[in-house]
């Protein structure tokens, strides 16, 4: 059950709830500085995307196959390539993301 909830539910609700304007104002105020190239962790359904204007390339890590579908979507408007990693390829018992952003060169953006 949980199995179909997350693959028919959860993107639908993603895709809702992170399109707000709210969010959307907050996006803006954070992404629009980002530059180079970029990792994003859970691209989601792409939002994000039409948001980044100095970006050269954007590497998009996405559990989620619906997710990434709904976000290519969105990449077809932007100028720059996008690479998308379907991080649910592969199995892993743990994912665990601690100090490593602190040690990643470049910047973070949380």
């Amino acid at each position: 059950m949980f199995s179909w909830y997350k693959k028919h539910i959860v993107p639908k609700i993603l895709n809702s709830e992170m399109g707000s304007p709210e969010l959307e104002r907050v996006r803006k105020e954070v992404l629009t500085s980002v530059k180079g190239t970029v990792l994003e962790l859970g691209v989601g359904p792409g939002y994000n995307l039409s948001i980044y204007t100095g970006i050269d390339k954007l590497y998009a890590l996405e559990p989620s196959s619906e997710l990434i579908e709904m976000a290519k979507g969105h990449a077809g408007d932007v100028l720059f390539p996008v690479e998308f990693l379907h991080a649910g390829q592969k199995t892993f018992h743990w994912q665990i993301i601690r100090w490593i952003l602190l040690f990643l060169p470049g910047r973070c953006v949380v």
